[in-house]
């Protein structure tokens, strides 16, 4: 299968030489027909759907499928609370005018805190109330409902060929995207670059759709020793030796005197096991390596 946007090809020769047949037949772009899809296998596959441009594109999208094979997206019902300006403001306000009296007055630390938690978790289920939100596991995170909404509306428009006003709601959903996308730069995003990488970079892989990537011993063990965790070891035991090569070996014969007169036994230079393996634990795996290639 090729696709693409060929814009105004003459394929003749092109589909006479590889035996391919062009399969998109409504028009892509304005009136014309430019983007297309060539495939030898034609009989394998549906007719071609037409979906609105992405962005602000004028190219529609077309999606072929196979036939028998309708691909439905994962749909993850997420609850959340609504927390608009106005409501945390009421919420606000409503908490500083409580009168606190009757919970001093409990005798137990118990009935203080079952007091304080009811009133408390009540005002918040009152002003801040729990709603189910419908959303896909790729969906980007500065996405509201009433974007959603204008998506809905100007793919109902464009499906029943309501040019104009597809093209008004088209317009309205661009500059609502560029809005969200702004604000929730300025709110999340922004301030992350001088405060710590490894979150930031954390929001940058959620917005793109990438997902986190496992940063275990053996995940380490896959990439760098073909998934051998004995050599992985090995391997960073001599990366650390590395750093003492230059210098001369400790002997029982030597003693170590300090200010103080005081000697000391050749058991306070010795570094045991589990004080090494403590120490490994400690490592933060998704940082970056350095010349040796271990990470943290």
């Amino acid at each position: 299968m090729i696709c693409g946007d060929f814009n105004h090809m003459k394929d003749t020769y092109f589909k006479n030489a590889t035996t391919m047949k062009q399969i998109v037949k409504n028009a892509t772009h304005r009136k014309s027909v430019i983007d297309l899809t060539y495939t030898n296998m034609d009989h394998l596959y549906a007719e071609p759907v037409h979906h609105p441009g992405i962005g602000r594109s004028f190219h529609q999208v077309i999606l072929v499928n196979d036939i028998g094979h309708t691909s439905k997206p994962i749909i993850v019902y997420n609850e959340r609370r609504k927390q608009s300006p106005k409501q945390r403001a009421q919420l606000i306000r409503c908490l500083q005018q409580i009168d606190w009296t009757p919970l001093y007055r409990l005798n137990s630390c118990e009935e203080q805190l079952k007091l304080f938690n009811t009133i408390v978790v009540g005002l918040i289920n009152d002003f801040l109330p729990v709603t189910v939100v419908k959303t896909a596991p790729d969906e980007h995170p500065w996405i509201s409902d009433e974007f959603k909404r204008l998506i809905s509306i100007r793919q109902f428009h464009f499906h029943q060929g309501n040019i104009i006003l597809y093209r008004m709601y088209r317009n309205k959903a661009n500059r609502m995207r560029k809005g969200l996308k702004r604000k929730f730069y300025e709110n999340k995003m922004k301030q992350l670059k001088s405060q710590n990488p490894k979150k930031w970079w954390d929001c940058v892989k959620q917005i793109t759709g990438k997902t986190k990537s496992n940063c275990n011993l053996l995940a380490m063990a896959n990439v760098n020793t073909n998934g051998c965790v004995q050599t992985l070891t090995e391997n960073i035991s001599e990366a650390f030796l590395k750093v003492t090569n230059d210098m001369v070996p400790i002997t029982e014969g030597d003693v170590f005197v300090e200010n103080s007169n005081e000697q000391y036994s050749m058991g306070k230079y010795v570094i045991e096991v589990d004080t090494v393996e403590a120490q490994l634990e400690k490592i933060k795996a998704s940082k970056a390596g350095g010349p040796e290639e271990i990470p943290g």
